[in-house]
């Protein structure tokens, strides 16, 4: 056989092998809602500060999300209880229990993450909130970005790493959530994702350790 004709050859090989990608935008997309766990890295940039902890995220219900805080060494932190009525933390430290109604500056004692409950799982889940403007870059189309706003606050969401097989398939690896109002970024680095959601009534309670004082949320 010739070069040529070889070459022809294994280029219709690889035309019929190759399996097409989605887009990033094809992956922004409208599901029903399933619970899961999840942990992920989170690198908190706010006001020229940054810092780092793990985190173990469980989106409970459509609008209910809990989020345990971990050194690098996993020693807790903070836990975190946010739905559409209410909005509990602990500051294991500082041995604080925080309870209220949620608000833009509700979590402004753990870290200035002001983004209601329902919006957050939407986008944790990278499913498309009412109102969003997204696009793709034009240099890169793996990378997503929609801005929207939450209760009066405007943010900027981008997912890159899209998967196409496994748990993952349809879904980015790494996130960042920016909030100029708040001059703060937090860039999640998704690790393990399970849909098979352990204890789901206990992880709705938060349980306050003797000794902590108990505040009210800042307000708005």
């Amino acid at each position: 056989m010739c070069a040529s004709a070889a070459l022809l050859v294994l280029a219709n090989l690889i035309s019929c092998t190759t399996v097409k990608t989605k887009s990033a935008e094809e992956h922004l997309t409208e599901k029903p809602f399933k619970a899961e766990a999840l942990s992920a890295v989170i690198f908190v940039e706010h006001k020229g500060k940054s810092y780092r902890v793990k985190s173990e995220i469980n989106i409970l219900e459509d609008a209910a999300i809990r989020m345990d805080l971990l050194t690098g060494l996993d020693l807790p932190l903070a836990s975190l209880l946010l739905t559409k009525d209410k909005v509990e933390y602990l500051l294991y430290r500082d041995r604080k229990y925080y309870r209220g109604q949620p608000n833009p500056n509700a979590l402004d004692k753990l870290f200035p993450l002001a983004v209601e409950a329902r919006t957050l799982t939407r986008i944790i889940q990278q499913q498309k909130n009412p109102g969003d403007i997204c696009k793709t870059e034009a240099k890169d189309a793996d990378v997503l970005s929609c801005t929207n706003s939450t209760d009066g606050v405007e943010y900027t969401v981008s997912w890159t790493q899209h998967q196409n097989s496994g748990l993952w398939s349809g879904r980015a690896k790494k996130m960042i959530l920016e909030i100029p109002s708040k001059e703060t970024k937090l860039k999640f680095h998704f690790n393990d994702l399970s849909v098979a959601l352990q204890n789901k009534d206990q992880l709705m309670t938060l349980k306050i350790p003797p000794g902590f004082k108990t505040y009210s949320v800042p307000s708005r």
